[in-house]
C-alpha cells in the first residue's frame, strides 16, 4: 500500500535529519535536541505504517504500544541526558 510506504519513509527521513543534526550541532545539549524526533515522531510514523499495511493486528497493536512507551519515556530521558550533561559541567568548573 502506498500509504504505508510514505509513512515508512518519512520514518526513513525523520531518523537521518535527526541524525545529520546530531552531527553538525557543535554543543552536546544541542544535539541532545535532535535525538528526540528519533524517539517520538519515527515510531509514531513506523506505527501508523504497519497499521496501514496490517489493519487492527497483533502486529499493528504491538508497534502502538512501542510507539507509545517511547513517547512517554523519550522526554524522561532526554531531560535526565540534559540534567546529568549540565551536572557534568558544573563539576568541571
Amino acid at each position: 500500500m502506498v500509504a504505508s510506504d510514505v509513512l515508512a519513509g518519512l520514518a526513513t527521513v525523520v531518523v537521518v535529519a535527526s541524525c545529520l543534526g546530531v552531527a553538525v550541532m557543535p554543543e552536546v545539549l544541542q544535539k541532545l535536541h535532535y535525538v528526540t524526533p528519533i524517539g517520538m515522531v519515527a515510531p509514531t510514523l513506523l506505527a501508523a505504517s504497519i497499521t496501514c499495511k496490517e489493519g487492527w493486528s497483533n502486529q499493528a497493536t504491538s508497534a502502538w504500544v512501542v510507539a507509545v512507551v517511547l513517547a512517554v519515556a523519550s522526554p524522561v530521558l532526554g531531560h535526565a541526558t540534559g540534567a546529568a550533561i549540565r551536572a557534568r559541567e558544573e563539576l568541571r568548573r
